[in-house]
């Protein structure tokens, strides 16, 4: 098992933060939410537990952009691996050398480069290296670092020309996660469209509230206007969690 104190310390500072500022956006929105639909912030505390929802979201949303940028990251280093086995070094020795070019691309805190360096300092500690791709497959969840742990294991045990089916398993890696990154990139167009989308409803309300004042008077204050102002705002969460799903494509 990996322990680290100092890490430790860092992701749950982390993670404390990432918790503050998931309440205090959730919060702010079921403010505005609030006084749109119902022209009153009492109704925060009965849409508080839309909070837990929030958070939910903003965690698969940064899970979804993890993923995506160690597999980008990944793409380098299996690159770099094939580079290193081209030029006549072991596997083992490829791991190293991968590590040394990582780090004229990436940062120290970046997670391919503490990786990579955990993978290297367990390799000088006579761990086989199969395990290790497993064990950071299983970790990181990612698509393309899993396919290579299992075609390395496989090639492993099969006794093939081990350095060629790396060669080639790494360009294959390689080129299909930079068709998930071009894909990724139209992708990231829609996802702005469907967060401007769910924006505009609040906008017009906003809008005829301060051209109009008055116009929406009938809808609060009322049981009749709470329930038809509560039906819209269903709808319109309803349409929020719609258009999720629909920008939320997985490659």
């Amino acid at each position: 098992m990996r322990k680290y104190h100092g890490k430790k310390q860092k992701s749950l500072g982390r993670r404390q933060y990432e918790l503050l500022k998931d309440m205090v956006g959730g919060l702010a929105i079921l403010l505005c939410i609030s006084y749109f639909f119902y022209h009153s912030f009492i109704p925060v505390i009965f849409l508080s537990p839309l909070l837990i929802v929030y958070r939910k979201l903003c965690e698969i949303e940064r899970e979804r952009l993890r993923r995506q940028k160690l597999s980008l990251q990944f793409k380098d280093g299996i690159l770099a691996v094939s580079a290193a086995l081209k030029a006549g070094y072991s596997i083992e020795n490829a791991f190293y050398e991968a590590y040394k070019d990582l780090c004229h691309l990436y940062k120290p805190e970046d997670k391919i480069l503490q990786e990579f360096l955990y993978i290297n300092r367990q390799l000088a500690n006579n761990m086989v290296l199969e395990s290790l791709l497993q064990d950071f497959a299983e970790r990181s969840q990612v698509e393309e670092i899993r396919d290579f742990a299992e075609v390395f294991s496989i090639a492993k045990r099969s006794g093939g020309n081990l350095n060629k089916i790396i060669e080639h398993t790494a360009l294959l890696i390689g080129e299909k996660i930079q068709v998930k990154r071009d894909i990724q990139t139209i992708l990231a167009a829609r996802r702005f469209e469907q967060k401007v989308m769910n924006a505009v409803p609040l906008f017009i309300l906003f809008y005829i509230d301060m051209t109009s004042p008055g116009f929406f008077e009938p809808m609060y204050g009322n049981p009749a206007g709470i329930c038809i102002m509560t039906i819209c705002l269903i709808v319109y969460f309803a349409a929020f969690l719609l258009s999720r799903k629909i920008v939320a494509i997985e490659i």
